[in-house]
């Protein structure tokens, strides 16, 4: 599943309060630094609600306590 969304974690916290059935979401956030899209409590209701992965083009925080394996790319 796909959410494109901009300096705005609304929609990414409503669908992953949502079952996730193993599905991985990818977040098209234009790759902003301005708003993260997932902090803690946003990765851990998709770890609860059966997200497999969470793919986040933009800003996460809380990194060093979201109990999961966090990987980064930067683009150009």
């Amino acid at each position: 599943m796909t959410l494109k969304v901009f300096e705005d974690n609304t929609f990414v916290a409503q669908t992953v309060a949502a079952a996730g059935d193993r599905r991985v979401l990818v977040v098209d956030a234009g790759g902003s630094l301005r708003c993260s899209m997932v902090g803690d409590n946003v990765a851990q209701a998709a770890c609860d609600n059966g997200w497999a992965g969470l793919l986040i083009f933009g800003a996460i925080r809380d990194s060093q306590v979201i109990a999961v394996s966090i990987s980064a790319c930067r683009h150009s």
